[in-house]
């Protein structure tokens, strides 16, 4: 599993990062995706978060999401969701976390 970064042209300022979570955010990838999200939330300029290719999620992974959410409040840094996998959307719910992660609204099909 990796997690790539990107700057990103759309809607969003250039130096905003598009970070794409993967497809397994769980505890059996926690280690790299930490010192990723750690980088991350250390970074200047607005954080775009893309959870949609996400297949796997478990407790651990949403841990990690919510630090890197929490600090990001806390620091004042602006951020948003490009997209959510409905396994995160799931996993999000069950848990509780709806407030926290602010996930985007689903697309509805035209």
């Amino acid at each position: 599993m990796s997690l790539e970064s990107s700057h990103t042209a759309r809607g969003s300022s250039p130096a905003a990062a598009a970070t794409c979570l993967g497809t397994e955010l769980s505890l059996r990838t926690a280690t790299a995706q930490r010192e990723h999200l750690k980088l991350l939330a250390a970074a200047d300029g607005e954080v775009t978060l893309d959870g949609g290719r996400i297949e796997v999620v478990d407790t651990a992974g949403l841990q990690l999401l919510a630090a890197l959410i929490s600090a990001l409040e806390v620091a004042g840094r602006p951020w948003t969701w490009q997209a959510a996998s409905p396994p995160l959307r799931a996993a999000v719910v069950t848990l509780g976390l709806g407030t926290l992660m602010q996930l985007p609204p689903t697309e509805r099909p035209a």
